[in-house]
């Protein structure tokens, strides 16, 4: 269940996309970041490499997962989704860009890649 948007703590707010080529790759991200990210996006490349098996290593730690092509499921669903790029791709975002996005955003998406 979905708690109210001032009542969302950063860990339901944020979707973390595991685009990386292996079980465990996608692991140690999860095990990285337990208690600050809860929800998982399964990408293309890890599935196609390792299936379900990605799912049960996120879902055992505790991880709510998404599969790839969750634009389109949002969309489908009759969800607005925006999307942000950063300047470069090596850097930590820019305050303004992170200002704009909690000032826009009630749920934020972030894909990393490595």
């Amino acid at each position: 269940m979905l708690r109210d948007p001032k009542d969302r703590l950063p860990a339901d707010r944020l979707i973390l996309a595991l685009d990386v080529d292996s079980v465990d790759r996608a692991t140690r991200l999860v095990d990285a970041l337990a208690g600050q990210v809860t929800r998982f996006k399964i990408g293309s490349q890890l599935f196609t490499a390792a299936g379900p098996s990605a799912v049960e290593a996120v879902r055992k730690r505790g991880g709510d997962v998404f599969l790839d092509r969750i634009e389109q499921r949002l969309k489908k669903s009759g969800h607005k989704v925006k999307r942000y790029r950063k300047a470069r791709f090596s850097i930590v975002a820019p305050e303004g860009l992170k200002q704009e996005i909690r000032a826009n955003c009630d749920v934020v998406v972030e894909a990393l890649a490595d």
